[in-house]
């Protein structure tokens, strides 16, 4: 079934903004990953955001697929590839990397590679920075260390 122009607009946008917000979190993670070393206290803290930044980039190319797929007026079977592998990648990806992340950056080896590279644990924000440290990011102590 081919679809009106306003739907392959809302797609063509919703699919542009999924690979804007997936290529933007690329680069982040692949920001502090290429600027932290590979050190024992660093080690875990690094792999996490070198896997955060590959399922990133990954993910942008998957909602491209799923994007191109849903304007093409022909079979959807391009769609649905890219959106099984979207599903398949993205579930353990996204889940496993966010966990794990944010255990390695609050346990004992975190701290200490936020205390020994001081750059990468204060990040500039829309409207101040923020420092990060071993407290829960939902905390109120987390909350006073922004600096607006």
């Amino acid at each position: 079934m081919a679809m009106n122009v306003n739907s392959k607009l809302i797609c063509g946008g919703i699919g542009f903004l999924m690979m804007v917000q997936n290529y933007i979190f690329f680069l982040a993670y692949w920001n502090q990953y290429s600027q932290i070393s590979q050190d024992s206290k660093c080690a875990g803290t690094s792999w996490w955001l070198g896997y955060d930044a590959l399922v990133c980039a990954v993910e942008t190319v998957f909602a491209c697929g799923m994007m191109l797929g849903a304007w093409w007026d022909g079979s959807k079977v391009l769609w649905w590839i890219f959106f099984v592998l979207h599903l398949v990648f993205a579930v353990p990806g996204y889940t496993v990397a966010t966990i794990f992340l944010g255990t390695s950056i609050n346990s004992a080896d975190g701290v200490a590679c936020a205390e020994a590279y001081p750059a990468l644990a204060t990040q500039p924000t829309l409207f101040g920075s923020v420092r990060l440290s071993s407290t829960s990011f939902t905390s109120a102590a987390w909350l006073a260390s922004c600096t607006w």
